[in-house]
């Protein structure tokens, strides 16, 4: 019977998924053009502990998956899952859509873009409660230093508040080796994130941490096929807003295989 309701939880959210997938594509500016590439990304990491981009971890190894497809020009899907070693099961299996907003070419040009979405967080071993829904948007430059906010807001229901986290980051990658047909590349990317929480499963918090951390990486490309792999390492250091809470101080890592086509 549990089982039974999970999966119709699951249907459920998917329904809801397509038609705001549909209505989004039809009403909101896309113009339904297909892409050529990429249309699917894909990747692996086994990272030693779970950490949330509000500060909050569950420690021990995990093995995080992520396929994301875009529809068209501006509409895109992704299914994400996280696999606790400890557990021996998947704690968390997310859902999501994204639509990336139309800006007038003067902020397009100058690097900026912007995005809304939904997200169901499906929790199938009961770790985390049974599931929470969550409205999402974003803005992102790309220039000489790269600089996105991350706007997590949560939907109340049952035993979860409505809240809302605010993720910052900056990162600059910077390339130290590319092969003559640039087909082979190797990049480093120094990176530095921190979080506002606003009652965010009850945590209000101005700063909760600061994390550097630093990413190296290498892609290679087969016809219109991209394959990579990266190491990364990050050191969270917990501000006394979240130490309140119960955030640690701790560095953490992990390494991944991605490809895109």
């Amino acid at each position: 019977m549990k089982t039974q309701k999970k999966l119709g939880r699951i249907k459920t959210a998917l329904v809801g998924l397509a038609a705001l997938a549909a209505g989004v594509a039809a009403g909101c500016g896309s113009t339904g053009r297909m892409i050529e590439t990429p249309v699917v990304y894909g990747e692996s990491k086994f990272v030693s502990d779970y950490v949330s981009g509000s500060g909050g971890a569950v420690r021990g190894q995990q093995r995080q998956d992520l396929v994301n497809v875009n529809v068209n020009d501006r509409l895109s899907g992704f299914v994400w899952q996280n696999y606790s070693y400890k557990e021996g099961d998947f704690n968390e299996r997310d859902f999501g859509v994204s639509y990336s907003l139309p800006l007038p070419k003067e902020l397009t040009k100058a690097g900026l873009s912007a995005s809304v979405g939904y997200q169901l967080w499906d929790y199938p071993t009961g770790t985390f409660g049974t599931e929470d829904h969550a409205l999402k948007a974003g803005v992102k430059y790309t220039g000489p230093i790269n600089l996105e906010l991350d706007v997590s807001h949560l939907i109340k229901h049952d035993a979860t508040p409505a809240g809302t986290n605010y993720v910052l980051k900056a990162s600059k990658p910077i390339e130290l080796w590319k092969s003559k047909d640039e087909s082979c590349a190797v990049s480093v990317t120094p990176s530095v994130h921190t979080a506002i929480t606003d009652n965010y499963y009850g945590r209000t918090e101005m700063f909760a941490h600061v994390t550097p951390g630093v990413n190296l990486g290498v892609t290679k490309k087969f016809g219109k096929v991209t394959v990579g792999a990266g190491l990364f390492v990050n050191h969270q250091f917990a501000l006394p807003a979240g130490k309140r809470d119960g955030l640690e101080s701790f560095t953490w890592g992990g390494f991944g295989v991605n490809f895109s086509w």
